[in-house]
């Protein structure tokens, strides 16, 4: 356990600097978080008391996924990234729904999540707010099919990392290995926890916290900006006005300003 611990110290180190940009991000926005939670009152119906719930543990998976990240931990980090996703958008689809909030809090199923079917969450989410099933499947296979296979150990996700080949041998690493592509990954991993933390975040306010949205609303909308720029510049991106407009359907889930 020693190695490990001495490999772990050593990664993060070795971290620090490439990730400050992605972890300075997932700082703020549970401050951000800590704030709506600490504001919200009791609340008076089903879906507001189930949709606080499930942010908790949205937060709990966030907070995990960003110490995989930050500890060179590349698979486990996006592992923990799709749970973030699928509870993200369960509870997007919940939004104020007493009905389905009832359902969710009386699901038993250990087989099955609820609603138990992803993809038809995902798209129903989008479609409540305008976008088509074409966009809202393609949202659901860009975004959240890499997250599952690092989740459900996909051989190609499972020999991305921690090998190296010289010569005739090849080296497997246990514990954690920095290099460019674990970099990248862990990257990527705390920008779509930013990206569904933020939107699960924004909705609960709006539906949940009328008389906060005022005070509320700016620092999302601003933390929202912020995750788009962070996004375009993994790409190698320039966040142009043209390039942030374009944000895979996300803007659709953010309420009008006030």
């Amino acid at each position: 356990m020693k190695d490990f611990r001495r490999q772990e110290v050593y990664a993060r180190k070795r971290m620090r600097q490439p990730m400050a940009r992605a972890v300075r991000l997932t700082n703020d926005l549970f401050r951000l978080a800590i704030r709506v939670v600490q504001n919200s009152e009791p609340q008076p119906t089903t879906a507001g008391r189930v949709m606080r719930f499930m942010l908790t543990r949205l937060f709990n998976d966030v907070r995990a996924a960003q110490i995989a990240a930050q500890t060179a931990y590349p698979i486990q980090a996006i592992a923990l990234t799709a749970n973030a996703f699928e509870l993200a958008y369960r509870a997007l689809y919940i939004c104020d729904d007493d009905v389905e909030a009832e359902k969710w809090a009386l699901h038993d199923n250990l087989r099955k999540s609820y609603p138990d079917n992803l993809m038809k969450a995902v798209v129903a989410v989008y479609q409540n707010r305008g976008l088509s099933r074409q966009a809202a499947e393609q949202i659901y296979r860009n975004r959240y099919t890499p997250l599952a296979a690092a989740k459900h150990a996909n051989p190609k996700v499972l020999t991305n990392f921690g090998l190296k080949q010289e010569a005739d041998t090849l080296h497997i690493y246990f514990g954690p290995a920095v290099d460019d592509g674990v970099i990248k990954a862990c990257r990527v991993a705390l920008l779509e926890c930013n990206r569904v933390l933020g939107l699960a975040l924004s909705t609960f306010i709006w539906f949940h916290m009328p008389e906060q949205r005022v005070a509320l609303h700016p620092a999302v909308r601003s933390h929202f900006r912020r995750t788009q720029r962070f996004g375009l510049s993994l790409q190698g991106l320039v966040p142009a006005l043209a390039a942030v407009r374009d944000d895979h359907g996300d803007s659709a889930l953010l309420p009008p300003q006030e």
